[in-house]
């Protein structure tokens, strides 16, 4: 990619007011597609292979917007997978074999690092003590983001662990197998694998001035995500009050009054019929829209009748995990 281009996209993302960028190479290019026409080989070998790293880019961009962008970096918890006939399965991995990289984006100017997805959340504390403890801080305050991706069906599962070369652990990969041909149950187990990551991070998370992030790979699927944000207490359970918040008053200036009224008496912070209490947990499960009747030997959360499907409900759209589940008119048009 030569400078052109990549200041055409910096500067589309200035006009968006995008200020956070993942620096990544991408896919290595053929040599084909280094080429250019009619250029001679100082130009073919020189201007279009700028760009031939990531921390070439990094550099770029610090070095032409300064700090106005917010810099992020890939990290790789086992390793980045580097083509060798000569170790098992064709490819070298060793997280301390990438560390002179690391060292040189976040010398370059990265200013976060995102990791591969994986699944063994002891390589991934061990890898986060390896940056944490090199003698020149470098890693000490910089946030390691780790990345999550549930799993959502086997093949797509399988297929994805043999792209990105992670492993799997022994008693994960045998409950894995074993719901091979049952995709509901692998979602389900894939919530419950990395609800499990979710935790085992943050009570091992060493004290920071900072907090602790997380960054799930959707692929579009935001359901199994939900789940796992409500498992992990990654988003705040609503209080009684938020039932009984209405909006009055009128605007002044740039500002709007908002009376919060108070729970009627009967209602206590110990009732367990609250919000949070009464929510049906998120489902993986998509909602069928039903024309007529249910199948008898179907449950009825799996379907919403035709002549609801397009109501809607105030409460479900402004609660994001009731929208994930299907609820509400933004649910019933996302599902």
């Amino acid at each position: 990619m030569k400078a052109g281009a990549v200041d055409e996209v910096l500067k589309s993302c200035k006009k968006l007011n995008v200020r956070n960028i993942l620096a990544l190479r991408g896919d290595e290019p053929r040599e084909s597609e280094y080429a250019l026409d009619d250029a001679p080989d100082e130009v073919q070998h020189g201007e279009n292979r700028r760009f031939a790293h990531a921390v070439d880019l990094i550099r770029y961009i610090r070095e032409q917007h300064g700090d106005y962008f917010c810099i992020g970096a890939a990290a790789y918890p086992e390793g980045h997978p580097t083509p060798s006939p000569a170790h098992p399965g064709g490819f070298f991995q060793d997280p301390q074999h990438d560390l002179p990289h690391l060292v040189e984006k976040v010398k370059a100017g990265a200013d976060f690092l995102l990791t591969q997805l994986f699944y063994d959340v002891n390589k991934y504390l061990a890898f986060e003590k390896l940056l944490r403890s090199q003698d020149d801080g470098l890693f000490e305050k910089i946030p390691i983001i780790p990345g999550l991706m549930p799993a959502q069906g086997w093949q797509s599962f399988s297929r994805t662990i043999k792209l990105a070369r992670v492993t799997i652990p022994t008693d994960f990969q045998k409950k894995f197998q074993s719901l091979k041909g049952d995709d509901e149950g692998v979602k389900d187990a894939g919530v419950a694998v990395v609800t499990d990551i979710v935790n085992t991070i943050k009570q091992n998370r060493p004290k920071r001035r900072f907090a602790q992030g997380f960054h799930f790979y959707t692929l579009n699927l935001e359901k199994a995500v939900a789940q796992i944000l409500e498992g992990t207490e990654l988003l705040p359970a609503p209080s009684l009050e938020d039932e009984y918040v209405k909006s009055s008053g009128e605007a002044v200036g740039n500002t709007f009054t908002i009376n919060i009224q108070p729970p009627p008496e009967d209602v206590s912070s110990n009732n367990q019929t609250s919000t949070a209490s009464r929510r049906r947990r998120s489902s993986t499960k998509n909602r069928v829209i039903a024309s007529g009747s249910i199948p008898q030997d179907q449950k009825t959360d799996d379907y919403v009748f035709e002549e609801e499907a397009g109501k809607p409900r105030t409460e479900a759209d402004e609660d994001p995990l009731a929208i994930a589940e299907g609820e509400g008119s933004l649910g019933r048009a996302a599902t």
